[in-house]
This record gives structure tokens, sequence and C-alpha cells, in this order.
């Protein structure tokens, strides 16, 4: 039976990302999803694809499939539009399997 990939999530809490200094190496199928645990509206921009989208306080966002959007193995910063002056900046790993 084909098991599939537990989301992996990030956590916007503050002017921080929890769990993306960086990310566990995510591999091909997972989902990244981004959870706003804060009072303020945060972003998720990943430079190398133009993605950028905005997490409501309470919200949260989910990409299908990074691996693939990301285009395969390698580094990928990241960070919140808003805050990016403050820090708040992250690294998804993406693994080659």
């Amino acid at each position: 039976m084909h098991q599939v990939p537990q989301d992996y999530v990030v956590t916007a809490i503050d002017y921080h990302f929890h769990d993306a200094h960086p990310t566990l190496p995510l591999g091909p199928g997972r989902d990244l999803v981004v959870k706003n645990a804060s009072e303020h509206v945060h972003n998720v921009t990943i430079t190398a694809t133009g993605f950028s989208r905005d997490v409501n306080p309470g919200g949260q966002l989910r990409i299908p499939d990074i691996a693939e959007l990301l285009g395969g193995p390698g580094n990928y910063p990241f960070y919140c539009a808003y805050h990016r002056d403050r820090g708040m900046a992250g690294v998804i790993v993406i693994s080659g399997s």
C-alpha cells in the first residue's frame, strides 16, 4: 500500500518561521503548510519561483508538492515580504528522493 507523505509544517510566530532554519529535507509529493500563529498578517515569498502569498492570523497556506514547485533538489530561500527587515526568513531544503 502506498503511503501518502506527511505534510511539513512551518509556523509563523511573531517575526520568525519556526522549523525553517532550514527545513528538514523534503522529498517529492510532500506538501508544505505554513501556519500563522501570530497576530500579524505574514507572507511567504519564495525567491526562486516568484511565488508570493499572504497568510492571515490564525490561517494557513498549503503549497502542494513543494518539490515540484521548486523544480528539484536544492536549498531555496524564502521570506515574509512584510517582515524581511526583521529577519523573517528561512530555507526550504528539497532532497533528491
